[in-house]
């Protein structure tokens, strides 16, 4: 005869076994992921600053700082005694101020990336931490 008895006082520590263990290579996975993504950056801003020549987004940006074109083309009317008139303008940037702000836009995107990765490692640090739980006291 089958005693079910014996399966409602299991130690729930045996049961929650495998699931830990899948936790545990989940978390030790997305926090190795995250840790890669910060080497990734930290890789591309010491490419960046010893040889940016090499770095295929700075030679983009380069490209678009040294392009002479206008930065905003367009056509007012104009109403003038004789009826209206079409006229044509366009904004141009300096060098310096294209400069200035790629820098300022590249940063932005830096430290968001950095943000993302940092967030990737302490959601895996977190889930090794909650598969470790053990009712009042952690696992350390």
């Amino acid at each position: 005869m089958l005693d079910l008895d014996s399966h409602v006082h299991a130690d729930p520590e045996k049961m929650l076994f495998p699931f830990r263990k899948a936790l545990i290579g989940l978390g030790v996975f997305i926090t190795l992921a995250g840790v890669a993504l910060l080497l990734y950056f930290a890789y591309m801003t010491y490419q960046i600053f010893n040889e940016p020549g090499q770095v295929r987004i700075v030679q983009y940006v380069l490209e678009l700082i040294q392009r002479p074109n206008p930065v905003i083309e367009g056509s007012l009317t104009v109403q003038t005694p004789q009826g209206p008139s079409d006229m044509d303008f366009s904004v141009k940037m300096s060098e310096e101020i294209k400069t200035i702000i790629f820098i300022f836009l590249g940063g932005i995107a830096f430290s968001i990336c950095v943000g993302i990765s940092t967030t990737v490692v302490n959601a895996g640090v977190s889930i090794i931490k909650g598969a470790m739980y053990k009712g009042d006291t952690v696992n350390k």
